[in-house]
């Protein structure tokens, strides 16, 4: 058992005198930081056969991390830390695809945050690229038969590929009999729209894993959604699906109320993401950082932007990005398992 609860996912919890919607809490949190440092080691990347990048790990330290640069103008950086002082094993997975579904210029990328075990996570992280590309391949070749397709339909189309891939992700997690094991998932996919030669970024999410869009100016624009047993749009669909929310969790067990896997709560934990579509605005938004709840729940949206803009100023480097988000949100005290990718725009 690890030295601090699983903060997703508690399966003993006293519930007498808390059984109680928690309705006020809104979408966003912020809270309040201090900077600090610590010292990290970089590892080196490993290509695997699917494409997506794995991290060695350094023997002396828990940070992993990588960097790639793509066409020249797309470079991304990735780290993690188990935390070992709250956790004894590492539950969340990642991803990142270039030339993703055999388009050069399209880029795949994720993170996943398990709870309950690994079962659900690794499963994820193996398949749900392939399922996504299989349902893209799907969607386009049934535009290239239609006679005629609405410009809005041309650009948001990924949306709706998402939303297969998250519907068939979790019925081939179900055959796996993930009653108690689950994982969030934030995925991006980054692509050059064939018609009218801009970039897009399709984002979908299920849990509290987040992704924003930090812009030149130092502003932010949050790309998804925190689906949590807090929400108050959340807690009242739970309530309208037969379920309850305690203690600021689903049935009184899971912090996050959409998830896939979790089958033993699946009437009120559900899969259906939340998805969005943002034109690039080529100069103006640099960067994309995904994480999980594990640095979200100690840092804002603003205060990750702000250290984005900061260390650009200092080392143009989206793998050292990585690295200080992740080494300060433990020295906020998070207590999760930390995992960050940044990805420069230009």
């Amino acid at each position: 058992m690890d030295a601090v609860e699983d903060p997703d996912h508690a399966a003993n919890i006293e519930s007498t005198d808390c059984r109680e919607t928690q309705s006020s809490a809104g979408r966003n949190g912020y809270g309040s930081s201090r900077l600090g440092t610590r010292p990290a080691t970089e590892a080196a990347p490993v290509e695997t056969s699917a494409g997506s990048v794995r991290m060695t790990q350094d023997r002396n330290s828990n940070l992993r991390g990588s960097v790639s640069t793509l066409l020249g103008s797309l470079a991304y950086g990735f780290a993690e830390d188990t935390n070992e002082r709250y956790r004894r094993t590492n539950e969340d997975g990642h991803s990142f695809i270039p030339g993703f579904a055999g388009r050069h210029e399209d880029t795949f990328f994720a993170i996943y945050d398990g709870h309950g075990g690994r079962e659900a996570v690794a499963e994820i992280e193996r398949r749900f690229h392939e399922v996504f590309a299989e349902e893209l391949s799907r969607e386009r070749q049934t535009q290239d038969n239609a006679s005629s397709t609405p410009p809005s339909d041309r650009t948001r189309y990924p949306e709706r590929c998402f939303q297969r891939a998250y519907a068939r992700m979790d019925s081939e997690l179900e055959t796996q009999r993930c009653l108690y094991v689950g994982s969030t998932s934030i995925t991006c996919l980054l692509r050059r729209d064939e018609h009218d030669g801009r970039r897009y970024l399709h984002t979908a999410n299920a849990g509290d894993s987040r992704a924003i869009l930090v812009r030149r100016d130092g502003q932010v624009v949050r790309l998804s959604y925190d689906h949590k047993a807090s929400d108050e749009n959340e807690a009242r669909r739970v309530s309208d699906s037969g379920g309850f929310v305690a203690c600021r969790r689903v049935l009184g067990v899971l912090a996050v109320s959409r998830a896939l896997g979790d089958f033993a709560m699946k009437h009120v934990v559900i899969s259906e993401p939340y998805t969005s579509t943002h034109p690039i605005q080529e100069g103006i938004d640099t960067h994309v950082v995904l994480a999980c709840d594990g640095l979200f729940d100690v840092l804002s949206d603003e205060e990750v932007a702000q250290m984005i803009r900061n260390d650009m100023q200092m080392r143009d480097n989206a793998q050292y990005a990585a690295e200080r988000l992740v080494r300060r949100a433990l020295e906020e005290g998070s207590t999760d398992n930390v995992s960050c990718l940044v990805v420069k725009l230009a």
